[in-house]
């Protein structure tokens, strides 16, 4: 449980479908509908510039020898432009899929190794207060266990288990009742 996860290199950029695919979408209809309102504008430009006793056919074709290598050029850098955000989404996307993957492990009772982030991920302080609330989580337990252990004659029955902590008073004080709820909260509320 002390030994801290070392950042592996990245396999995998596209981890969370859910977020990274809209943000997709919508980047590449921003490119492409900057670079169609340029070329529009562009046209229009050269038309309004250009000689007024040809046809529009002439117009395009002129277009098309004047600005076509530049159109293919930045049609063919759009997919380069969505590989990156694919990369850059990752860097918040991969660190919430790592946290909800460790939330999943806790909720379920196992086993959870401290979290860390690659350098170049963001939100790298939230590695850092996940760790704390596990490493609080973790102390809390210990003592629970442990004061289960020391109270166990005192009367504590043990053979039916209620609650997060596993113990069930009987016949005690008051006081004893109102511990025991406040371990169980302790634990539950984590």
């Amino acid at each position: 449980m002390d030994q801290v996860q070392k950042p592996v290199k990245r396999l995998c950029h596209y981890v969370d479908p859910e977020v990274q695919r809209p943000m997709l979408l919508q980047c590449a209809k921003h490119s492409f509908l900057f670079l169609l309102t340029a070329f529009v504008l562009t046209f229009m430009i050269q038309v309004n510039s250009g000689p007024g006793d040809v046809d529009l056919l002439w117009h395009l074709q002129d277009f098309w020898n004047q600005y076509g290598l530049i159109c293919v050029i930045l049609f063919c850098l759009l997919p380069l432009y969505l590989l990156d955000m694919v990369r850059t989404t990752n860097r918040f996307a991969g660190p919430v899929s790592r946290l909800r993957r460790a939330l999943r492990s806790v909720s379920s009772g196992e086993e959870v190794r401290p979290l860390t982030f690659r350098r170049s991920d963001f939100w790298q302080e939230m590695s850092n207060e996940f760790n704390a609330a596990m490493a609080t989580v973790n102390r809390d337990r210990q003592n629970m266990t442990t004061g289960v252990r020391q109270n166990h004659g005192a009367g504590y029955d043990q053979t039916e288990t209620r609650g997060a902590a596993g113990i069930r008073p009987t016949e005690t004080s008051v006081t004893q009742t109102q511990t025991v709820s406040a371990e169980r909260n302790a634990v539950c509320v984590m």
